[in-house]
């Protein structure tokens, strides 16, 4: 994964701290933000979404006003608009409908075993 180290920069009048990591072809949208996260390739941020402390694969797209914490959240997922993901983890290969709220949970799909 090509990964750059960012020094505290803005993306379309959004912010990344200097504590985050972005990977290649990612793209924040206006009043997105990242702190303290690892951000994949080819991910994008909606408007107004806000990452803290978390790890994104590469593939993830999220839509706007979006609330994601402490979490992890594994490649090729879609999480839809306003949605509010607290201490969870999402499998990879997932969609994340409109307002789900999340705290404390996994959310995987069949096919898919995870160990934790």
């Amino acid at each position: 994964m090509g990964v750059e180290q960012v020094k505290s920069q803005q993306f379309q009048k959004s912010q990344v701290d200097a504590d985050s990591v972005v990977g290649e072809n990612s793209e924040l949208l206006p009043k997105a933000s990242i702190k303290q996260t690892a951000l994949g390739s080819n991910c994008k941020l909606g408007e107004k979404t806000k990452i803290a402390n978390s790890i994104v694969m590469d593939n993830v797209t999220f839509g706007k006003e979006c609330v994601i914490q402490n979490s992890i959240i594994c490649s090729n997922v879609a999480i839809e608009n306003n949605c509010s993901l607290k201490n969870s983890i999402i499998g990879p290969d997932q969609m994340i409908k409109t307002l789900t709220k999340m705290n404390y949970e996994i959310f995987q799909g069949a096919d898919h075993l995870m160990e934790i």
